[in-house]
C-alpha cells in the first residue's frame, strides 16, 4: 500500500494528464462527438460529464499530494528533532567540560596556595608537634590533664588538653589549617558531581554520598598532607560540643574524605611518644580511617 501511495505521489502530474485524456477519449468514443457542437446544451452536458468524472479523481490525487507533503514534513521534523537532540547532548557535554575545567583551574590554584602555606608553616608545625607529641613533653602533658578543669568531664581528656595547648599557640598553626579547611570546603561545594550546596549544611555534609569527582580531588589534597601534620589536624578538629563548635564541619570533612586513611601510627607501641593515639581512634568516625583502619 505504501508503494502504491509513493508511486502516485511521485507521478501525480502524469497520472492527472492520463486521467484527463482517458475521460475525454471515453466521451468522444461513446457519444461519437467527432465535431464541435454549436448547441450550448451539448457543451453543458459535456461539462457535467467532464467535471463529474474528473473532480473525484483529481481530488483523490490532490489528497495523495497532501498526504505526501504531510509525510515529508513529518520526516523533516523528525530529522530536525534528532539533530536538536544531538545538539543538546553536545552542548550538555561541552557545558560539563567547561564547568569541570573552571573548577580544576580554581582547585589547582588553591592547592598551590595550600602547598605554599604548608611549606612556609613547616617549621612552626614541626615545633608544635614536638610540644604535643614528643616524649620530652609527655610529663608536662600529664600535669595538664590533672589540672585542666575544663577537660575533666570530657571523654577524650588527652585530646582535649592537646587542643587547649594548641589554642595557646594559634600563630603556629592558624594560617595553614584554615587554608586547608577552605580548600576542602571548595571541593565539597564545587566539585562537578557534589551534592553539597553553597549553604554547606552539616547534616548534608555528613549524610550525602561522596561523588566520584569529589573523591578524586579530595584524594589529591590528602596526598599533599604530611603524616605529622595529620596528627595536628586530628587535634585541631577536636570539638567539645559537636552541635555548636565551629570545628564540627572541619571534623565532618575529615571523615567524609577519609583524610586519616594513610596516617601512620607507628609510635603507638610507646604511648609516651603519642599519648593521644587512643583518643584520636575513638573520637573520629571510622570513615576518617577508611573503615579498615580501626
Amino acid at each position: 500500500m505504501k508503494k502504491i501511495h509513493d508511486f502516485c505521489a511521485d507521478n501525480t502530474f502524469v497520472i492527472a494528464l492520463i486521467t484527463i485524456f482517458v475521460v475525454i477519449f471515453s466521451y468522444v468514443f461513446n457519444f461519437h462527438a467527432h465535431n464541435f457542437s454549436e448547441n450550448s446544451g451539448d457543451w453543458g452536458t459535456f461539462g457535467d460529464f467532464f467535471g463529474g468524472t474528473l473532480n473525484p479523481l483529481l481530488s483523490f490525487l490532490a489528497l495523495i499530494i497532501l498526504l505526501r507533503t504531510f509525510a515529508m514534513q513529518k520526516e523533516e521534523l523528525n530529522v530536525q528533532r534528532q539533530e536538536l537532540k544531538e545538539t543538546k547532548e553536545i552542548l550538555k557535554i561541552q557545558t560539563k567540560t567547561q564547568v569541570k575545567q573552571q573548577f580544576e583551574s580554581t582547585f589547582f590554584a588553591l592547592l598551590n596556595v595550600h602547598n605554599q602555606v604548608l611549606k612556609d608553616s613547616d617549621t612552626n608545625l614541626v615545633d608544635l608537634g614536638k610540644v604535643l607529641f614528643r616524649r620530652a613533653e609527655f610529663s608536662e602533658m600529664r600535669d595538664d590533664e590533672e589540672n585542666n578543669e575544663s577537660c575533666k568531664e570530657s571523654n577524650f581528656i588527652k585530646l582535649c588538653v592537646a587542643k587547649k595547648r594548641m589554642e595557646e599557640r594559634p600563630y603556629l598553626w592558624g594560617q595553614y589549617f584554615f587554608t586547608l579547611y577552605e580548600l576542602l570546603k571548595f571541593v565539597a561545594v564545587n566539585s562537578p558531581d557534589s551534592k553539597i550546596d553553597i549553604n554547606f549544611d552539616a547534616e548534608n555534609l555528613e549524610n550525602s554520598e561522596v561523588g566520584l569527582n569529589e573523591k578524586t580531588y579530595s584524594d589529591i589534597v590528602r596526598a599533599s598532607i604530611p603524616n605529622d601534620v595529620l596528627y595536628l589536624l586530628a587535634v585541631v578538629c577536636y570539638c567539645e560540643h559537636d552541635a555548636n563548635d565551629i570545628y564540627r564541619k572541619y571534623k565532618l570533612l575529615i571523615e567524609r574524605y577519609a583524610l586519616f586513611k594513610h596516617i601512620e601510627f607507628g609510635l603507638s607501641k610507646n604511648k609516651t611518644d603519642f599519648a593521644i593515639l587512643e583518643d584520636i581512634l575513638d573520637y573520629y568516625d571510622k570513615k576518617a580511617f577508611d573503615k579498615d583502619k580501626v
